[in-house]
């Protein structure tokens, strides 16, 4: 398995560390998610990618949303990744 943290300096561990922690807080998810002009862009944008029948790797998932979206345009099968803690949430 790999471990970003091998790979990093401590000063660069800390940083990715923060990144994922920002991610993984509910209300920065919750404001995403309800941004309707952002939500619908990536929806447009997934309906006009997605032609049916694809497999979709989402990293950095979130909250699952685009997953969902490609799901729901007719990927036929999505997997939904992420490192931080908000993936537990979105289960």
């Amino acid at each position: 398995m790999f471990s970003i943290a091998k790979a990093l300096s401590a000063e660069q561990f800390l940083a990715v560390d923060f990144y994922f922690e920002t991610y993984a807080e509910l209300g920065l998810q919750r404001l995403m998610v309800s941004d309707q002009p952002r939500t619908d862009a990536f929806a447009a944008a997934i309906k006009e990618a997605i032609k049916g029948g694809e497999t979709v790797i989402d990293v950095g998932t979130g909250s699952g949303l685009l997953a969902m979206l490609a799901a729901n345009a007719g990927a036929k099968k999505v997997y939904a990744l992420d490192q931080s803690t908000v993936a537990a949430a979105a289960r």
